[in-house]
């Protein structure tokens, strides 16, 4: 049943992260925001679901990935376009049972999800002292 519902959602994620990607090109900051947002929460909720699938999501193995990727774009369209093929290789290595490479692919990407959601919120939060 868990296994049913972990496809879906990362298609979803997909979905948001296209719908960011236009916003972006078409200078859209409210829709860029929303779909960053949506697309963070299903991918947050996929994740959720690995951990049910498998309760020892903990041991899996980490890389230095998300430090290489965090520095490599610092652009809004391009970290969006990187973030959103690595949904698409989670969704590919779920599909072939290899669920420890979709869990870390699906995590890599949710942390890039939230340091531009960061990144975002302090281009809109007023600087002391102004």
């Amino acid at each position: 049943m868990i296994k049913r519902k972990i496809s879906p959602t990362l298609k979803s994620t997909i979905s948001f992260l296209e719908k960011a990607i236009k916003a972006v090109i078409d200078k859209n900051e409210k829709e860029i925001e929303s779909s960053i947002w949506k697309a963070s929460s299903e991918l947050e909720y996929a994740l959720f679901l690995f951990s049910l699938l498998n309760p020892h999501t903990e041991s899996f193995s980490f890389r230095k990935t998300d430090l290489t990727l965090a520095r490599k774009e610092d652009e809004l369209g391009p970290t969006l376009v990187v973030i959103q093929d690595l949904v698409r290789e989670a969704e590919g290595f779920f599909e072939k049972g290899q669920f420890e490479k979709a869990y870390e692919k699906a995590r890599i990407a949710r942390n890039q999800l939230l340091r531009l959601q960061g990144k975002l919120g302090k281009k809109k939060s007023p600087k002391k002292g102004t």
